[in-house]
């Protein structure tokens, strides 16, 4: 039997992670989708700490992240990262409004 993680438990040490492997082949690549298509918005689903979305917080586009642990949530330490909001929701029924531009 599979034993699920409790990332709310995690939460408070959970970016350390980031530390033993800094996983710069990830970086590199999102950064390079941003320049090659410009997105006006970007959605992380199950982002966690808002690791990935922070790397993205330069550029000027909109950063939205949703995870079902608040606990990761309230470590995402955003405050000073004016383009990024972040929402508590379950994966399987995500709290956004369908628009023709999507």
């Amino acid at each position: 039997m599979i034993e699920k993680v409790n990332y709310n438990e995690i939460s408070s040490f959970y970016n350390v992670r980031y530390n033993v492997s800094p996983l710069k082949g990830v970086d590199s690549f999102l950064r390079y989708l941003v320049d090659t298509y410009s997105p006006q918005k970007i959605l992380e689903v199950g982002c966690g700490t808002a690791h990935w979305l922070k790397q993205l917080s330069n550029y000027e586009v909109q950063l939205f992240g949703g995870d079902y642990s608040i606990g990761m949530l309230q470590h995402a330490n955003i405050k000073r990262h004016k383009n990024i909001h972040l929402f508590n929701t379950d994966a399987n029924s995500l709290p956004l409004k369908k628009t023709a531009s999507i």
